[in-house]
């Protein structure tokens, strides 16, 4: 096995690992795109998807599930590389980026965080 040098770019890489997925909201939205093998989605769909499964856990609205979504989940989620995020005036895009299994990786190693 060879003696491998961590990089500061690459210690940064994995801390915006971990933050992107410290939200139990934001492993939702990457489970909604592993289900199926989903490559895209909308902010609508995204939404409904998560209200479904968080409204008796916190009571929270669709309205503010979207809103924190667009403003907080997904902008991290694409800031940390794994999702590309668009939005227009009247249209919002997610598209999930290949990561090479790495949040199915890390997700199976720690657990998903919702128990």
């Amino acid at each position: 096995m060879k003696n491998q040098k961590r990089t500061s770019s690459d210690a940064g890489a994995v801390d915006d690992l971990f933050a992107a997925l410290a939200s139990e909201s934001r492993r939702r939205v990457l489970e909604y795109f592993q289900a199926d093998d989903r490559t895209t989605a909308t902010l609508t769909e995204l939404t409904d998807f998560l209200s479904e499964r968080q409204r008796e856990a916190n009571g929270r609205s669709n309205e503010q599930v979207r809103l924190r979504l667009h403003h907080v989940d997904l902008p991290k989620l694409h800031e940390s590389g794994l999702i590309t995020y668009e939005t227009t005036q009247t249209t919002a895009r997610v598209r999930r980026r290949e990561d090479g299994g790495r949040v199915r990786d890390v997700l199976a190693a720690y657990g998903d965080g919702s128990n």
